[in-house]
């Protein structure tokens, strides 16, 4: 969900950035609205789907593309969501 959301926000971006418009603008701003935001789960983990607390079926085992947002994005950060850094 962090490498959706991330991508898609810089897809609003760089039109604009760029001077030029874009035909998806609106369906990819509708499409951002649905993507749930992180949340930190009842052991302190960031939620990988975000949905609900689900249990780990292998404690440990844990995939990092979370964590995108912490690096190389910047949506998870000290000052401005300090609940998920």
């Amino acid at each position: 969900m962090t490498i959706v959301r991330t991508a898609f926000g810089l897809y609003l971006w760089s039109p604009e950035a760029l001077g030029h418009n874009s035909s998806l603008k609106q369906d990819v701003e509708d499409t951002l609205a649905l993507v749930p935001d992180l949340v930190i789960n009842q052991n302190g983990l960031i939620q990988e789907w975000g949905l609900k607390d689900y249990e780990e079926h292998e404690p440990g085992h844990r995939h990092v593309s979370h964590l995108f947002g912490l690096y190389p994005s910047n949506s998870i950060d000290p000052v401005d969501s300090p609940d998920l850094a």
